[in-house]
């Protein structure tokens, strides 16, 4: 199967070489909803950190990533809500609702643990497809689990920072994965373009029978799940079918990450990884972001601009967009930023 052979040089690269940065929440956040989205929020009513603000019956629920005070809610021409705007307290008091799986994992069943996931409003980056939804279809069809660890654009390093520092948190979602699809094992699949990224997993790994590690070259679009099936079985998935339909499943790292998060926290998906790089930028980050966070904090963050910039691509250099208005804000169902 095709792709382009990536070679990364330390200008592409610099932020992989840097720890990732928690970005405070500012001051005002805008969530996105998706369409057709609902809340019963009014403006001045107050919300907590990971309470859930849509009340439509979506596959993706949406939850605030801070507390505070309702600012806003715009409403397209037919009344639906497009966004949410929260003026931030800065005190993150958690929901009251929020409370970890209190279980061993064995007792959990897979309808259980989809529940927990969807509940979550955990998505899959770029997709819009709500995880849930994906185990749903999976079952039954998918024998074998893979787990997305590559990098498929230049300049972006959120993956590889994601192993290099939270390795584990990835490996115990797959391992609820596993749980919840009923499979014996899972293919953790990173790519050759760092040798730190592949021996972080490795030592994450270590001699565990339910996790095999595959290495891919760097290719773009790597993060096309049906190359990843390809670069691991060298099967290709027919144009008009999914992988679960010749037995295979892919998820994100990132989606495994919060899927922890869900279980040992209790948290939703709240907030969001991102890479911010490139010659105009002061300082390039991977950032852990908060979902509704704008472009504009983003960038005043990282320190500004150093020269006259040309453009922002939003989503990667290969398969990005020219982003217009530096107000939008990060979502969680789109890559990367809301309506």
């Amino acid at each position: 199967m095709g792709g382009i052979r990536l070679h990364y040089d330390e200008r592409e690269r610099g932020a992989l070489k840097r720890s990732i940065t928690v970005m405070p929440a500012p001051s005002q956040i805008e969530i996105a909803f998706p369409p057709h989205g609902q809340t019963s929020l009014s403006v001045g009513d107050t919300v907590y950190l990971g309470q859930r603000i849509s009340e439509d019956t979506s596959v993706k629920p949406i939850h605030s990533s801070v507390s505070g005070k309702i600012g806003e809610v715009k409403r397209d021409e037919d009344g639906y809500v497009i966004s949410v705007v929260i003026e931030n307290d800065g005190a993150d008091t958690p929901d009251s609702s929020l409370e970890p799986f209190s279980k061993k994992l064995t007792e959990a069943t897979p309808e259980g643990i989809v529940d927990i996931i969807r509940n979550a409003g955990i998505c899959e980056t770029g997709e819009g497809l709500s995880v849930a939804r994906r185990i749903e279809i999976a079952l039954g069809g998918a024998k074998r689990l893979m787990v997305d660890c590559t990098e498929c654009e230049p300049f972006l390093a959120t993956r590889g920072r994601l192993i290099i520092e939270r390795a584990t948190d990835i490996l115990n979602g797959a391992k609820i994965l596993l749980r919840a699809l009923e499979m014996p094992f899972a293919d953790i699949v990173v790519d050759n373009s760092d040798i730190g990224v592949i021996r972080a997993i490795e030592a994450a790994v270590g001699n565990n029978p339910l996790l095999r590690i595959r290495v891919a070259d760097a290719k773009h679009p790597q993060g096309d799940k049906r190359l990843i099936v390809n670069a691991v079985t060298g099967k290709e998935t027919p144009v008009r079918e999914a992988n679960a339909q010749i037995g295979y499943v892919v998820f994100s790292a990132e989606a495994c990450a919060d899927i922890f998060s869900a279980f040992s926290k209790g948290m939703p998906q709240i907030r969001r990884l991102i890479t911010v790089s490139g010659d105009a930028i002061t300082e390039s980050k991977v950032l852990d972001v908060a979902i509704g966070t704008r472009v504009s904090d983003i960038i005043d963050f990282c320190g500004g601009y150093t020269s006259e910039l040309n453009k922002v691509v939003c989503g990667g250099l290969m398969r990005g967009y020219e982003l217009i208005s530096y107000e939008k804000s990060v979502c969680k169902w789109k890559n990367l930023y809301s309506r």
